[in-house]
């Protein structure tokens, strides 16, 4: 699970639809990079080719980093609860990811949503008032 993001951008893009802090080359990796983060239960589950999964040094410890493109990483912490991992986010340049703050479930763009057939139904009703 997602617990925290930090990007600006990404409020405008999920609220309005507004993609003006968005590089619109990245949303499509971005979200399936996402959706991983989302449901990985393990570390194995994040570690796909192509993403170079890898534990940060320095003092970025105990941070990990998975490739978008070029020099653009999203980093992230792990806290592990309940057997569980939850991932606390920090998208290095960019954030492109939404959670539902009433039910924790993750949430990328309510057009998005309809589309992939993963619809939160807290979101749902406070957008179309069901």
């Amino acid at each position: 699970m997602i617990q925290k993001i930090k990007h600006k951008g990404l409020k405008a893009l999920f609220e309005s639809g507004v993609s003006s802090g968005v590089d619109a080359q990245h949303i499509v990796r971005l979200r399936k990079i996402l959706a991983l983060l989302e449901t990985s239960e393990t570390m194995e589950d994040m570690d796909l080719p192509g993403l170079e999964l890898h534990p940060l040094k320095g003092n970025r410890k105990g941070d990990w980093a998975v490739k978008i493109s070029g020099n653009r990483r999203i980093t992230f912490k792990i806290q592990i609860r309940s057997g569980k991992m939850d991932f606390r986010d920090k998208i290095a340049e960019y954030g492109y990811f939404v959670f539902c703050n009433r039910c924790d479930r993750q949430l990328i763009h309510i057009r998005w949503l309809f589309y992939q057939r993963y619809i939160c139904q807290n979101i749902i009703r406070r957008y179309i008032h069901v």
